[in-house]
Order: C-alpha cells, then sequence, then structure tokens
C-alpha cells in the first residue's frame, strides 16, 4: 500500500511541476516574441534622440505623434492603401480558388497524368528564367501597367499552397466521405463543392492569410511592372516617404553650413520609421484574430458516423 500511496502523492506533483514549468517558458517566450513590437509601438510615439540613447526601453518618452503625422499627410499613402487592400483581397480569392481545386484534382487516382504535372510544379520551385524573360513575357501578354497586373502576377500558381492542400485533403478528409459521395451521385464537382470546400475550411483561411500578407508585404513587381501612380500599391508611397526624409549623409561634410537642419531631419527620418512599421503593419495585425481559430480548430469532428 505504501508504493501506491507514494505514486499518488508524486504524480499530482509532477503535473503540477510539469505546469509551472510550462508557464514559466511560455510567459519567457512571449516576452521575448511581444517585447520587439510593444518597443516599435513606443518608439513610433517617442523622441528619436531618447530613443537612439537608448533612454526609451518600453514606455514612450518625450510623447509625439509627428511620426504619423508627417506619414499621414502623404495624400498618396491613401490611394496606396486602397490599392493594396484591392490587390491584397483579390490575390488571396484568386490563389484560394487555383489551389483548392488543383490540389483536390491531384489526390484523384484516376486523373491522367497527375506525376509528370507534380513534376512540372514542382520545376519553377527551384528553377526560374530569370527577370528579363519574365518582363517579356508580361509585355507580350500586355500586361505592363495594367491595374490588374498585380493580382495576375501575384495570384498565379501557388504552388506550395497546391501541395498543402493534397497533403490537407489526403490526411484529414476520408475517402469513406468521398466514395459515400460518390456511391449517392456525386460527380466530381459536387463532390468538390460538396464534400470538399465545406471542410477545408482551415486550409483554405490560411491559403488566404499566406497570400494576402505575401501580396501586402510586396513591393517588387509593382517596381518593376507599374509606371502609373494611381496604381501603385502602399509599401511604394511608404517607400517613397521613407527616402524623401532620409538623409543623405554623403553631403553633409561638403555643407557644414546646414548641420542643424540635417540632424532635424535625421530626427524626423528616425521618427518615421517606426511609424511607417506600424501603419503598414496594423491591418494584417488586426486580421489574425479572425483567422486564429481556423489554426487550432478543425471542423472534421463529426463528418463520419457510426
Amino acid at each position: 500500500m505504501k508504493p501506491l500511496k507514494r505514486r499518488a502523492i508524486q504524480g499530482p506533483f509532477q503535473d503540477k511541476v510539469f505546469d509551472v514549468f510550462n508557464f514559466l517558458f511560455i510567459t519567457l517566450f512571449l516576452i521575448i516574441v511581444l517585447y520587439p513590437l510593444v518597443f516599435i509601438i513606443s518608439a513610433s510615439f517617442s523622441d528619436p534622440y531618447a530613443v537612439t540613447k537608448g533612454r526609451m526601453w518600453l514606455w514612450p518618452v518625450d510623447f509625439s505623434t509627428e511620426g504619423y503625422r508627417r506619414v499621414f499627410i502623404y495624400r498618396e499613402l491613401w490611394v496606396g492603401y486602397r490599392n493594396t487592400l484591392v490587390y491584397a483581397s483579390s490575390t488571396a480569392v484568386i490563389q484560394v480558388i487555383i489551389v483548392m481545386m488543383a490540389g483536390y484534382a491531384m489526390t484523384r487516382e484516376y486523373f491522367p497524368g497527375k506525376k509528370l504535372i507534380t513534376i512540372l510544379f514542382m520545376i519553377p520551385m527551384f528553377f526560374g528564367g530569370g527577370l528579363i524573360p519574365f518582363y517579356l513575357i508580361i509585355r507580350s501578354l500586355g500586361l505592363y501597367d495594367k491595374f490588374y497586373t498585380i493580382p495576375v502576377l501575384s495570384a498565379g500558381v501557388g504552388l506550395m499552397g497546391i501541395v498543402i492542400v493534397r497533403t490537407f485533403i489526403q490526411t484529414s478528409i476520408p475517402d469513406d466521405l468521398q466514395n459515400a459521395a460518390s456511391i449517392d451521385g456525386c460527380s466530381s464537382f459536387a463532390t468538390f463543392f460538396r464534400i470538399i470546400l465545406p471542410l477545408a475550411g482551415p486550409i483554405m483561411a490560411v491559403n488566404a492569410l499566406f497570400a494576402a500578407v505575401g501580396q501586402w508585404n510586396s513591393y517588387y513587381n509593382a517596381l518593376i511592372f507599374l509606371k502609373t501612380r494611381a496604381f501603385m500599391p502602399l509599401q511604394i508611397f511608404l517607400r517613397e516617404v521613407l527616402v524623401l526624409n532620409t538623409v543623405d549623409y554623403t553631403q553633409v561634410q561638403f555643407m557644414a553650413e546646414d548641420a542643424i537642419i540635417y540632424s532635424e531631419r535625421a530626427r524626423v527620418s528616425q521618427m518615421i520609421k517606426y511609424s511607417i512599421m506600424i501603419v503598414s503593419t496594423l491591418p494584417i495585425i488586426m486580421l489574425y484574430p479572425f483567422l486564429q481559430r481556423y489554426f487550432v480548430k478543425g471542423i472534421m469532428v463529426g463528418s463520419i458516423k457510426g
């Protein structure tokens, strides 16, 4: 009886130690991840000199909103916001449609040429033709400097998304469910729209989020293939705001009489850098809570009974 009592006492004690260790570890990890974000937010509202000298480490010092004021008075910034919202949303929708249909087709055993198509999908993941052939193709297709150019280029075939969707369908949606739908008279299209899509909410949300975030942070395609300012995304305008307020230090030594002006400009440049980080990432940060549940909870429970 004594060994049993000893085990009964040690079990709950070990569980408590394990829980305390997990709590401390997660708390420490949260601080490590959260501190840079808090620092950037506080720095965007602080005097740049206080940040540079290390006086600001958590809360704002010498509170100021000058950085945000200089960013938001740039009128074209709102044009960039509108364009980026359109580009990100359209890219997410188009890419989810493509990867879901392609991923489902790649799971069908009777799909002809599936192995060959898989190889063709894998090749562009490791090899590319380069910028010049890509640019010439875009020009020949009439996609240069068009409002729909960015969604078309970015939404194309998400190769990694197709692989993820194929794996999700093969491992998370039982074949018995699809076979039952086929026995009931569902065609491949009916099975896809009535069975696969309703059960693939989490993977669609993940692909949509990845596509939207990737497009939101992208500026390279716009820099190469767009010249009309009305079509430019947010990142291009934010880059211009930062460049316009950046000091060219190579000229300072030849214009010592303007040292005060350059010092003030450097101060504003440092402030704008932190403000731009917040302005450009805030919409995406606000989007995560609405999609978080798709990452931690599936909807497969109860799909098959008996």
